[in-house]
Parts: structure tokens; C-alpha cells; sequence
């Protein structure tokens, strides 16, 4: 069954929920964990130390009623990590949606990384993301970012088999 439609809705719900001002706070944590991951042998260390700490905290907090939607379907994924990223103002499309996977596509990145030199920090920051949706019983894979040369960040969602 084809859910991009109803995805499209909950994150049309999303939209407003922030101020725009959130905006500014993603580049400012993406210069933030960039400092970090740039010390050497110290920073991707401490970053994947961070990644796992702070997926612990928003499900164990339930930031943004994530936590509602553990154990559910590959759509009930994606909505999780769109109520995150509706914090900071930033939207998605919905490429393709159904019960066993979702995939969605992001035209800019939220935290400004574009660079190729950047794909490592990129992965490194992504794994707060995985994380999350990993203890959310879920599963999320990168398929493509802009760091690596592509026009878009594609991500893809699946429920963890149980």
C-alpha cells in the first residue's frame, strides 16, 4: 500500500510547530560538531560517544513523541525522524512510502555540508540519526549524500524484522 500521501500530510503537520529561528541552530550545530570531529584522534571518538548518548536521550525523553512510534512499520521510522528534523525547520520529500520501506530524499543539508571533504563528518553526524531509529526498532541506511557529489541525500527506512 502506497503511504507517500499519508507521510506527506504528517509532515505538512509538522510545518509551523518551530520558529524559523530553529534554522539557524542546525547550521550552528553542524560548524559545532565539525569543530569536534576535526581534533585529531580525539574527535571521531568522541562524536560516535555523542551519537550514542544523545539517540539514548531523545527516545528516552520521547523529543518530539518519537517514542510513540517504536516497533512500528518503515513509515512509523520515517515519521520519527521527520518529528526530529521538524525541530529545525527542515522538510523532506517523500520519494517512495509503503509498509516494508521508506524512502526519503533531502535537496540540502540541514547541517551544511556539501563538500566532499566533508562525507566522513557527514557519516559521523548521521549516526545520531541511525541511532535513534535503531533503538526505535527500525532501520536506516544512507543511500546518498551531497558530500559524495550527488544532487540530493536519500535515505531509506525499514521496520527491524522482528
Amino acid at each position: 500500500m502506497d503511504r507517500r500521501d499519508e507521510l506527506r500530510k504528517r509532515q505538512e503537520e509538522l510545518r509551523g510547530l518551530y520558529p524559523m529561528a530553529m534554522r539557524r541552530v542546525s547550521r550552528t550545530l553542524g560548524r559545532a560538531f565539525a569543530a569536534l570531529y576535526g581534533f585529531p584522534l580525539l574527535g571521531p571518538p568522541a562524536l560516535s560517544a555523542f551519537a550514542r548518548i544523545a539517540s539514548y536521550l531523545i527516545v528516552r525523553l520521547n523529543v518530539v513523541g518519537v517514542r510513540e512510534l517504536r516497533g512500528g512499520n518503515a513509515s512509523d521510522m520515517a515519521l520519527a525522524w521527520m518529528r526530529m528534523t521538524s525541530m529545525l525547520c527542515a522538510y523532506c520529500d517523500v520519494e517512495e512510502a509503503d509498509e516494508g520501506r521508506v524512502i526519503l530524499r533531502w535537496g540540502s543539508c540541514l547541517l551544511g555540508y556539501e563538500r566532499p571533504s566533508q562525507n566522513r563528518l557527514c557519516r559521523a553526524v548521521m549516526e545520531i540519526d541511525r541511532r535513534t531509529i535503531e533503538r526505535l526498532r527500525g532501520e536506516m541506511h544512507i543511500l546518498s549524500t551531497i558530500p559524495e557529489g550527488h544532487e540530493a541525500c536519500r535515505f531509506l527506512f525499514t521496520a527491524r524484522s522482528r
